[in-house]
């Protein structure tokens, strides 16, 4: 099974849907949320809460491990292993963290060089026994061979992107923004937000292949994506023009087949603005992406026949320049990383509506920039 990185992820869920209910149920209710900040100001590195899928509590952060800037993170497919990035202005480190499942604690096994400056996202796939990242500065991502146990398993690669964009306060040049593996393992994505590009990679041995480059709108910015989990269809989150593209496979399985293009602002928003993340819920009705600027998520209903989105509102309180957020693996709930409010906070999802309120469950926490959830459960158990 896939394991989708970073943002959320989950591992081997359990449990059917309640006849009552619309959104997927499971018998595992605690996680361990793992809590990457920026460690500017009182941060020291990544943090450990507990999470409970029932109820929507999380408990107060503990640091497990110290290191500059873990703004994002993923977990292998067998979630024995935790990978983050140590973004900085200078070379970038990729991180490897054996995880102990009694606990919840990391134990340092391996670190690499991210190949580039500022690196912001990572992947893994363990079929392929690869660990890929995205360099923000020098845009251009790495792929990085690896063992089941995070060792170096052969010479890392790296591919530059080209290009600017027509903003030139941000598109001067390429900013690779993320770099994810689609839900089959097939082909690897990277949005660069420099150049209006999607790069869709295979891997051949270990180096990356561009089988294709996708266009986005000019000026659009292109951050993060997800795959709706159907496979139907993918969106992206545009940072600079604060829209959603969609895009449906082409015969050959890759999504580049543009579909349509959604605002994630009121249409009377004309103030600053920068789009963060997306994600849908786990049964693919709801679409969510964060505005830092507008200060908000906005949700959209998904058409799962048509491929279509509906904006059905946003949620304008306690969103404080909110950069990431995960969907826990019951669709309940939605936690959000504020980055400015220095808070992460649960909101419970309405799925008769789509909307979000406050679940009253909430911790701080300097600068969280990324939350990744994974059972709390012994290996042997899961």
């Amino acid at each position: 099974m896939k394991i989708l990185p970073a943002i959320l992820t989950i591992l081997l869920l359990t449990g059917t849907s309640k006849a009552n209910d619309n959104h997927r149920s499971s018998e595992q209710e605690d996680y361990y949320l793992y809590i990457g900040t920026y460690t500017h100001y009182n941060s020291k590195g990544i943090y450990l809460s507990h999470f409970n899928s029932e109820t929507g509590f999380i408990s107060e952060p503990e640091l497990v491990t110290t290191l500059d800037n873990p703004s994002f993170q993923c977990i292998s497919d067998d979630g024995t292993m935790l990978w983050t990035v140590s973004e900085s202005s200078g070379k970038g480190l990729i991180r490897g963290y054996a995880i102990n499942h009694e606990n919840g604690q990391l134990t340092p096994k391996t670190s690499f060089s991210s190949l580039g400056n500022g690196p912001c996202y990572v992947d893994c796939n363990s079929a392929t026994g690869h660990v890929v990242a995205a360099n923000y500065g020098s845009g251009n991502v790495a792929l990085i061979p690896v063992s089941s146990d995070g060792a170096a398993n052969g010479e890392p690669f790296s591919h530059q992107h080209e290009g600017s964009g027509p903003d030139s306060s941000r598109q001067e040049g390429p900013h690779a923004h993320c770099a994810i593996f689609d839900p089959a393992g097939k082909y690897m994505y990277s949005c660069d937000l420099g150049v209006d590009k999607i790069y869709v990679y295979t891997i051949k041995g270990d180096e990356l292949e561009v089988v294709k480059e996708i266009i986005t709108r000019p000026g659009a910015g292109p951050r993060h994506l997800a795959f709706h989990p159907s496979g139907k269809f993918m969106a992206v989150v545009c940072e600079l023009n604060g829209s959603v593209e969609t895009y449906l496979p082409d015969k050959n399985g890759i999504y580049s087949v543009f579909k349509n293009v959604y605002s994630t602002l009121p249409d009377s928003f004309n103030g600053f603005n920068k789009c963060a993340d997306i994600h849908f819920t786990p049964n693919g009705q709801y679409l969510y992406a964060s505005n830092r600027g507008h200060n908000s998520i906005v949700s959209y209903e998904v058409n799962n026949e048509a491929g279509e989105l509906k904006r059905v509102g946003w949620q304008t309180s306690d969103c404080e320049f909110t950069r990431n957020f995960c969907i826990d693996p019951s669709g309940k709930f939605l936690l959000a990383a504020n980055r400015d409010g220095n808070n992460i906070v649960v909101f419970k999802i309405d799925y008769s509506t789509g909307l979000l309120t406050n679940s009253g469950n909430s911790i701080s926490v300097s600068l969280p920039v990324c939350l990744t959830l994974i059972e709390a459960s012994p290996v042997n158990d899961r």
